[in-house]
């Protein structure tokens, strides 16, 4: 093995690790995106219908998510309509991971498609306002 054969094996050697790891670091930086935006079942605090097609999370941590849903559903909004909201594990990660559901009065229950779930950033809040966010309403007489 001549010197430049073994100097170019070399290069490719350092090359392909600085790849391998360039690569494990990139992973591990989206683990750790999808971990933060990822909660507790046990976590949901509040939840309103701001749509007849989306429902406001609020987590026990001041967190706030929004549930995009499959289908739209007229009655979401009305007075006698109880929604309802279960995590099908632990944790939450995205909309595969929830359980939606609407009880109306008469014993009638829909299960609710998921088709999307948003974590809401400052901008998203202040947008909704807090009229329409779970516990930030008025309850005041």
């Amino acid at each position: 093995m001549t010197g430049s054969t073994a100097l170019r094996i070399l290069s490719i050697g350092a090359a392909a690790m600085a790849c391998a790891l360039a690569s494990n670091a990139f992973a591990a930086g989206a683990a750790k995106a999808v971990a933060r935006d990822c909660f507790e079942g046990g976590q949901v605090s509040e939840l309103t219908a701001f749509t007849d097609q989306a429902v406001f999370l609020r987590l026990r941590t001041g967190d706030y998510y929004r549930i995009d849903l499959a289908n739209p559903v007229r009655q979401l909004r009305s007075p006698t309509a109880q929604v309802s909201v279960t995590a099908y594990g632990r944790k939450v990660c995205n909309a595969n991971d929830l359980h939606v559901s609407v009880h109306f009065s008469g014993d009638m229950d829909l299960n609710l498609g998921v088709a999307k779930l948003t974590k809401l950033t400052d901008e998203d809040i202040a947008a909704a306002g807090p009229e329409n966010l779970p516990g930030r309403r008025y309850r005041g007489d």
